[in-house]
């Protein structure tokens, strides 16, 4: 029982530790295509208003 309780325990570490590789991932891919969708010095538009 113990050793089944140990495995589940590290399954359940595992998956969370790759749903937020997973997350982190996809979020800094979206970040990225809307940056080259702005373009690189899209931020400083505002700066100069």
């Amino acid at each position: 029982y113990v050793t089944l309780r140990t495995r589940y325990s590290e399954l359940m570490t595992l998956t969370s530790q790759y749903i937020k590789f997973i997350t982190d991932t996809q979020r800094r891919i979206e970040e990225e295509e809307v940056r080259d969708i702005r373009g690189p010095y899209s931020y400083q538009t505002n700066l100069t208003l």
